[in-house]
């Protein structure tokens, strides 16, 4: 929500918000990582189109993964959290 009487903002701006308790307790009770099947490199070099989308996948699973361990630690130890995010304030749904 933008103040009365000032321009409201454009383009993608980082913001710091508090995690709604609900996604902390949702955390909690199921965390929803879907585990990494374990490939072996043979399979990889029969299918070498797959290795990018394996590694971005990869990547994906484990950046949530330090998320939510981000997100319930500060929970444990301060009783909230907070995170960044980025709002485009120029999207155009």
């Amino acid at each position: 929500m933008v103040p009365e009487g000032q321009p409201r903002p454009t383009g993608v701006v980082r913001k710091t918000i508090r995690v709604p308790e609900a996604h902390i307790q949702q955390l909690l009770t199921d965390p929803r990582h879907t585990p990494l099947l374990p490939l072996s490199e043979d399979f990889v070099r029969r299918n070498p189109h797959l290795r990018e989308p394996l590694l971005a996948a990869a990547a994906a699973v484990l950046s949530s993964i330090a998320q939510t361990e981000n997100i319930l630690l500060q929970f444990f130890r301060k009783g909230f959290a907070v995170m960044e995010v980025e709002v485009d304030y120029d999207y155009q749904p």
